[in-house]
This record gives structure tokens, C-alpha cells and sequence, in this order.
């Protein structure tokens, strides 16, 4: 068969698909915060950038802005933190080490989700609510 004969569906605005994160910092991008500092595009990575200006510097310091954060322990039991910055269009995970020093990635929406899920800091159950912000409707929570 030829794919130009191949049927298409049709692909309804109503169910249009969005990388947009939940709504803590909505009136931040990732291209807003790459402006607002000192980022390096993480080797063979074209979504994620690390923070290359001092490690000292703590999430809610890192942008001069304030910022809605959720703080996790780490689930290795190293003794970190895992801190979480919801953007519009990604957001920002920083390490905060037991040393004092910081680790901040930057990440597109896309990333972020992935890092979020590897990290296993939300019950999956809960892990579409946190990254939307989204309601689960009836189906998804699982109710009858």
C-alpha cells in the first residue's frame, strides 16, 4: 500500500495534546529562566542544561525570584533533598546535597516528566495530578 493512501484520522482541537506543566510558576518558561542565568547545555543532552554558577546557591535563591518549590527526601536515603520548580513549558529539578552544595537541571517539559517518574518522589497514582495539575477524572481515579 502506498503510505499517501494510507487514511489518516482525523485529529480533533478538543483533544489536542499539551506539554504544559502544572501551573506553580506558569509565568516562567524555560527559555525565561536560561535568560535569567548561568546554564550549560548538559553534554549529548538537547533538553536539559545544568546550572553553571555557584553550587552554593539554594533553588529559592537561585533565579532572585520567588518560586512555588516542592521538597522531597531522596529515595536512595542518601540524606539529600530533591527540590522541584513546576515551569509553563518544563521546570527545574535541584539536588541539594548533604555537603551544602547544590546540583540545579534545568529540563523541558518532556524531561522533566521523565525525571520526575525516575525519581519515584510522587505516588504514580498521584503523578499526573502533580505534573497537570490536572483533576483525575472519574475513570482515571479509579472509581465506578
Amino acid at each position: 500500500m502506498n503510505p499517501q493512501e494510507i487514511e489518516q484520522p482525523e485529529r480533533s482541537e478538543a483533544i489536542e495534546p499539551t506539554l504544559s506543566i502544572g501551573s506553580d510558576n506558569a509565568h516562567l518558561s524555560c527559555a525565561d529562566v536560561l535568560g535569567r542565568g548561568d546554564w550549560k547545555r548538559m553534554e549529548g543532552k538537547e533538553i536539559r542544561w545544568n546550572w553553571d554558577g555557584s553550587p552554593h546557591l539554594p533553588l529559592a535563591k537561585l533565579l532572585d525570584l520567588e518560586l512555588k518549590t516542592h521538597r522531597f527526601p531522596s529515595v536512595s536515603g542518601s540524606g539529600q533533598s530533591i527540590h522541584l520548580c513546576k515551569l509553563s513549558d518544563g521546570g527545574i529539578i535541584s539536588y541539594e546535597l548533604e555537603s551544602g552544595l547544590w546540583l540545579h537541571t534545568l529540563n523541558t517539559a518532556s524531561s522533566f516528566r521523565l525525571k520526575v517518574f525516575e525519581l519515584n518522589l510522587v505516588p504514580l497514582e498521584s503523578l499526573r495530578y502533580f505534573l497537570t495539575g490536572n483533576e483525575l477524572t472519574g475513570n482515571e481515579a479509579g472509581s465506578k
